[in-house]
Order: C-alpha cells, then sequence, then structure tokens
C-alpha cells in the first residue's frame, strides 16, 4: 500500500521542485531537502547544508536537527557531531531553499487531509471522488501489475469494504467512466460497466454538494440504481423476481423462492440459493440436491428484488405446489421416521449424517426391492418425504394386507425423464410396468398378488391388469390436479416415443474396426461425465483393440450417438457368452451425461442381458470364448486391462476364475487341418511360415501330439511345436 511520503512526492512535483538533481547542480554549502531512507534512516523531508563532495559516491550533508541516533560528524569530524550522514544523490530533491517553506506548509496540509480522509467510513451508495494515483499493493492480496492507476478527480459509487484491512480500509469502488482498461467487475458482475476498483481511505474522498451538476447528477441517479439493489436483504421463503445474466443462462423477470442465505466474506450483501417455479435452462441444477430438480441456482443479491403482490398472484399455483415441497423439505428428520423415497419405497431412517440442510439419511428397506438396493441405502432430504404410520404399515406389510409400491426399472426411468414424482406410500396394487403402448400401465391387484405360486415373477404374471395412463397418476400423487395429470400424460407420452418405441434408433450395436474408432477420444462429446473420463480413450490405445477387431461375432459395443454432431455419448462392451451358454453380458456403462445410463439399462433389460446394473449377473461367473486360433497378450494387442473381465488362455475371457481350467469350445470343437504329407518320427521336414522366425528352417520330428501339434528339433539345436499345415517334407538336393 502507498504511503503518506507518495503524497508528499506530488506536492514536490505540483511545486515544480526539480526531482532529479545532477551532481553538477550542487556546490558546498548549498542547503538541501533529502527524502527516502538511506543506510535504514528514514530521511524524508529533512533539511541541511552540504558540506562535503566528492567526483563520485554519496555526499555529506549535516543535517539542522539531529533526528536519529545513527547520525555523525562524518569523516575525520567534519561536521557537528549527530548532525551528519553521507546521502546518495537520489535522495537530495531540492536545492531551492526559497521553496522550503512551501513544501513543508503543502506537508503539514496534506497531513490534515490525511487524517481527516481515515476518519471517514464509506457505506454501500456512498458517492466518493478519487484522490492522485493509487496502487493495490501484492501485501494485500496483489493485482495485476505494479503501475500506479490514475483515479485523480473520477467519480465513483462504494459498492462495499473489501477485505479485512485495519487501517487505510480497503473499498470496492465503482467509477461511472471505464477510464482504464485495468478496472473491471469483481466476482459477482458489479458494477455491471466493468468500472470497478480498489481504492483506499487515503486515494478517495466524500463529493461536495457543489460539485455536482445536472449531468453528473443524472449519471449518479443511474448508478446509484444497481447499489440500490443491495440495500435491502432476503430471508428464506421470500419470494423474488431476478434479472440479469450470468454464466450465459438469462434470469430476467423469473420468478424463484429463497432457499438459502450465503454470506459473502468481508461483503455488504449476501448470495442467495433460487428455486425457480420451473427449469427454463438448462444450465440450472439442484444446487447439491436441495430441490427434487434441476431448478435452482446461487445468484447475487445485485441480482434480486422482491416481487409484487401482483407478480405472486400470477404464479400462485407454482408458488404453493413448491412451498409445499419446501415444507416438506425442512422437516427435522429423526432416527426412526419412516420416509418414503422419490421411487415410492418405504423405509426407515436409522442413521443421519451431517447438518441440514445438507445432511442424508441412512434408510432401511421395509420391504424387498428385488436387488434394486441391498436394503438399505444413503438418501439426500429432497429424495425422502415423511409417511405417517409407519409401523402399521410395516405390520400390513407383513400381513400382506397392503402391498408396496413397486414399479419395474423402465418405468422409473420414464418417470424419472418426465419428472413425475412418486407419492404413494402403500396401496392395494403394485409391481407396475409398461406395456406395449403409452397409453396404459400394467400391474397386479393385492388379492391376486395373494395367489402367485412360489417363485413366480410378479412382472410375468398371469394376473397382470392394465390401466390407463391417467388413472395411473391419480393412484401415485392423488393431489395431482386435472391440467397436472394431463400434463404429466402428455410429457410421459412423448418420453414413451422417444425411450421406448425409438430406443432401437437411438442405441446402435458395432463391431469390429467400428470398436476401434468409438473407443478414440477424439470422437467423443467433449465435456465430463465418466466418458471423457475413461483411461482408454487415448489414440495410442488403438493398437490394444485388435482383439475386438478380430471377434466381431463375439465382442460387440453398444453405442449412443448424438444427433446433431454425430460424436459418441455413451458405450459399453457386450460379450457374447458361452457361459452361460447363448448368454449375453454388457460391461460398465461410459456415458458423457449420468442420465443416459438408464437408456443402456433399459435396453439390456429389454433383450435378456446380464449386467452389474441390472444386478443380475449369475454369482458363479461368466465366460466369453474367442472364435480364433490367434491367442492374445493384454497391453499388446488386448487391452492391458478390461472394466470386468481377465483374459485367460490367450482366448478366454471371464470375470471369474472358473474359466482358468474351461477349454475353449471352439477351439475344442474346430476340425484339425490335414498334414501336407503323411509324416513319422524322425522324418526330415521343413518349416514354412511367412514371417515366421522358423520359417524355412529344416529339422527332424521327435514328436506329433494329439492336438494337431508337431515338434521339431531344428539343426540350430532348438525344438518348436509346429502346427501341422506348416510343415513340408525336406527337399532333397
Amino acid at each position: 500500500m502507498k504511503n503518506f511520503k507518495s503524497f508528499i512526492s506530488d506536492v514536490l512535483i505540483e511545486a515544480n521542485i526539480a526531482t532529479k538533481i545532477k551532481r553538477d547542480d550542487l556546490n558546498l554549502g548549498d542547503r538541501v531537502m533529502t527524502t527516502g531512507t538511506e543506510d535504514n534512516i528514514n530521511i524524508d523531508y529533512k533539511s541541511g547544508k552540504i558540506i562535503k563532495i566528492e567526483d563520485y559516491g554519496k555526499i555529506l550533508i549535516e543535517f539542522d536537527n539531529p533526528f536519529d541516533k545513527k547520525l555523525h560528524a562524518g569523516f575525520n569530524n567534519v561536521g557537528k557531531p549527530g548532525h551528519c550522514l553521507y546521502v546518495s544523490l537520489k535522495n537530495i530533491k531540492s536545492n531551492d531553499p526559497g521553496e522550503f517553506e512551501k513544501i513543508i506548509k503543502r506537508i503539514k496540509d496534506e497531513e490534515k487531509n490525511r487524517d481527516k480522509r481515515l476518519k471517514e467510513n464509506y457505506k454501500t451508495g456512498d458517492v466518493i471522488v478519487g484522490i492522485g494515483k493509487f496502487e493495490y499493493d501484492r501485501g494485500y492480496g496483489g493485482y495485476r501489475n505494479n503501475n500506479d492507476l490514475d483515479i485523480d478527480g473520477e467519480v465513483g459509487l462504494v459498492f462495499y469494504e473489501y477485505g479485512n484491512a485495519k487501517e487505510p480500509k480497503l473499498y470496492w469502488v465503482g467509477f461511472l467512466n471505464k477510464f482504464s482498461d485495468r478496472l473491471r467487475s469483481d466476482n459477482d458482475n458489479m458494477p455491471k460497466n466493468k468500472a470497478g476498483f480498489i481504492v483506499d481511505k487515503l486515494h478517495m474522498r466524500p463529493i461536495e454538494k457543489d460539485e455536482i451538476d445536472e449531468n453528473l447528477k443524472k449519471e449518479i441517479e443511474k448508478a446509484k440504481k444497481e447499489t440500490d439493489s443491495l440495500g435491502e436483504t432476503y430471508e428464506l421463503n421470500d419470494i423474488v423476481v431476478c434479472d440479469g445474466k450470468t454464466n450465459g443462462i438469462d434470469f430476467k423477470n423469473r420468478i424463484g423462492i429463497i432457499r438459502e442465505v450465503i454470506n459473502n466474506q468481508g461483503r455488504a450483501w449476501k448470495r442467495y440459493t433460487i428455486q425457480f417455479l420451473e427449469m427454463f435452462n438448462d444450465g440450472l441444477y439442484n444446487v447439491n440436491n436441495m430441490m427434487s430438480d434441476n431448478i435452482g441456482y446461487q445468484l447475487t443479491q445485485s441480482m434480486v428484488r422482491r416481487a409484487t403482490e401482483e407478480e405472486i398472484a400470477k404464479s400462485k399455483d407454482l408458488i404453493d405446489k413448491a412451498m409445499e415441497e419446501i415444507k416438506s423439505y425442512n422437516y427435522d428428520y429423526k432416527v426412526g421416521d419412516y420416509v418414503i423415497n422419490v421411487d415410492g419405497q418405504i423405509g426407515m431412517i436409522y442413521q443421519i449424517n451431517g447438518t441440514k440442510p445438507r445432511d442424508n439419511f441412512r434408510i432401511e428397506s421395509i420391504n424387498c426391492f428385488y436387488g434394486k438396493y441391498n436394503n438399505n441405502y444413503t438418501l439426500n432430504r429432497s429424495s425422502i418425504s415423511l409417511i405417517d404410520g409407519g409401523e402399521e404399515i410395516k405390520r400390513k406389510l407383513e400381513n400382506k394386507e397392503i402391498l408396496p409400491f413397486m414399479a419395474s426399472n423402465t418405468l422409473l426411468m420414464l418417470l424419472n425423464r418426465s419428472k413425475i414424482r412418486v407419492k404413494l406410500a402403500f396401496t392395494n396394487m403394485s409391481y407396475f410396468d409398461i406395456t406395449d403402448n403409452s397409453s396404459s400401465i400394467s400391474y397386479i391387484a393385492l388379492d391376486k398378488f395373494k395367489r402367485l405360486e412360489g417363485k413366480e415373477y410378479p412382472y410375468k404374471s398371469r394376473f397382470r391388469q392394465q390401466m390407463k395412463i391417467g388413472k395411473f397418476f391419480r393412484v401415485i400423487n392423488d393431489k395431482l390436479t386435472d391440467k397436472e395429470v394431463e400434463t404429466n400424460i402428455n410429457v410421459f407420452r412423448s418420453n414413451y416415443d422417444i425411450y421406448i418405441t425409438g430406443l432401437a434408433d437411438k442405441l446402435k450395436l458395432v463391431s469390429g474396426e467400428d470398436i476401434r474408432f468409438w473407443y478414440n477420444g477424439n470422437n467423443y462429446v467433449k465435456g465430463g461425465g465418466s466418458l471423457n473420463g475413461s483411461c482408454m480413450q487415448d489414440s495410442n490405445k488403438g493398437r490394444e483393440m485388435q482383439m475386438f477387431v478380430d471377434n466381431p461375432d463375439t465382442i460387440q459395443m453398444l453405442t449412443l450417438m448424438d444427433d446433431k454432431t454425430k460424436k459418441l455419448l455413451g458405450r459399453a462392451l457386450v460379450w457374447r457368452l458361452v457361459v452361460p451358454s447363448g448368454g449375453t453380458f454388457m460391461d460398465y456403462i461410459y456415458t458423457r451425461y449420468d442420465k443416459d445410463i438408464e437408456l443402456f439399462k433399459m435396453y439390456a433389460d429389454q433383450n435378456g442381458w446380464f449386467s452389474y446394473e441390472l444386478k443380475n449377473v449369475p454369482k458363479d461367473g461368466v465366460i466369453c470364448a474367442l472364435n480364433t486360433d490367434k491367442k492374445y497378450s493384454m497391453g499388446r494387442d488386448a487391452l492391458d486391462h478390461f472394466d470386468s473381465f481377465s483374459l485367460y488362455n490367450g482366448n478366454l475371457l471371464s470375470n471369474s476364475s472358473i474359466a482358468r481350467d474351461f477349454k475353449n469350445p471352439y477351439l475344442e470343437n474346430k476340425p484339425k487341418p490335414e498334414p501336407n504329407f503323411k509324416i513319422n518320427i524322425n522324418d526330415e521336414v521343413t518349416y514354412k511360415k511367412d514371417r515366421s522366425a522358423h520359417d524355412n528352417k529344416n529339422g527332424k520330428i521327435l514328436e506329433i501330439r494329439d492336438d494337431d501339434k508337431i515338434i521339431i528339433l531344428f539343426n540350430d539345436g532348438k525344438k518348436f511345436a509346429a502346427s501341422a499345415k506348416y510343415v513340408y517334407p525336406k527337399e532333397k538336393k
């Protein structure tokens, strides 16, 4: 931070006193004024006379007063004891005694103004005038460079006190004019004209009334609208209207509800987490699960104002619905409470972690989930709702007096895509699933469920019935209005057409060289997700894809493409199995967007595939056998690691050690090639195979094995197990 001496330097310049003295300008006996520091002694604006000048080096000055114990009498005591100091030429500021008094007077006046400025305290909206040149020193956190910014005479408005500086205090000031490219907006886009800068008390003063003419008054009033917006603060559940743009999202006239108040350290205003009444931009999000949908955002106070009564009245229905959800969200849960999650499943809280509203809940299911969860799971508060009568529900479930809400993965995916939340806790029907059209839903009634025999699968039961989709929505949420039911029907049907009817058009199976192509990260939709985080996307991995290329019938890839860019949105390897016989295994799913994982799961479910995502992989393991003579080596012509499988015997892949002693059925059943001639032990032969290290070598047959291998002892003493088709009788010379 510049200190007081900076102002004295300005005073000297204004007084037309030379600040650069040449040695030839000085004579013995001249009276001079000094500034700066010499040998760690502060000699700011001290006066004295020159008593010694050398052709080079420092100049000996005898000061008028002994102001420091380090002062002396000079070499050989040529001066007055305790008054002398050798001073560098650069620290001699003036040799004109006629101006000394004028300088001292200006210094004293500046000291008074300095003290006055230090006593000033500013608040948001105060109008100030800049003084001199200011440098935001790196000691306070730094700025883009060390050059002074000339703010002298510039008018600005105080936005907030900046940081924790003691004295002089720092303020973020928004100037009326962008007079330098070093001016900018802060992290919250204030001021909007990008003419802000950090200024301390010493370099600003309150503007005087007589300095404000009509034009300046209009400019100040216009700028004050921005700082006025910082004056009002908001509480939880206040209804507000937002304005402005940030991160490419336009919030103009969007109404929302305050969900969280965030104090900005060292600033005069707050930031707010706002839940909007609807999703109007893909950039909105759930703000760490504070909302059930992606309809939130954090905005600074300058972008928020209180909604008028007229604006609230226009959106009353949406506001009431949101407030009901918020009230449920803010409930103080405790261990032992029974809750329902977004999928309609019932459970009891047995552990609470974290603090409200960022807490999460360990929940134990009170009914079987058919593999969806391991009967306990963790959810955040936006994913659960309180239900009454938990113990009574548990008793009725055990006695089969009611059924828990159960739905197929496909139906749950469609409900999630359609943003339809299940509010049903228990009912006399369950095991809901889609049908072959978007107008109806299938289910099983309680009385029919009791008639199921043994391990009969409810989703394939002969007792299943159907209901209209609109009735289903009223079953899972009896508080829906007619308009909401109609909206849900239209959204559900649209998603049904996209993800059920058109699923085969969205996902494609590829094989051979196409697998190598779609593994390459250059062909991905860029961004985040597990797809762009894959360690196998580098182009130099291409050589390791040879095993995939050589086995198009046993190894495939399920792909999801972006319609516009034709780039990859998701992929999963698909293995055709020999154990279980005729089975198919879909490996881990890599996607740009998490929501697309459900498409892969649904495709696998519809085709009866095994997948860890569906939790249906056989416990004993699965095996994929390559239909080729070639044996592959990991890291050379096969990936250095696979998602789920390991490579056994060079041509078997499995997620279990059961493949260790398993024999490849393709190779076992493959007819053995006929030898090129009748062979016998000790026959002299020639081995012929292009690009082999033993090509055209001569040797003698030592052994003929049952696996079509012929052991040859070459003339150079090396043994080799050769395939019969490459062995020929030795040519006679």
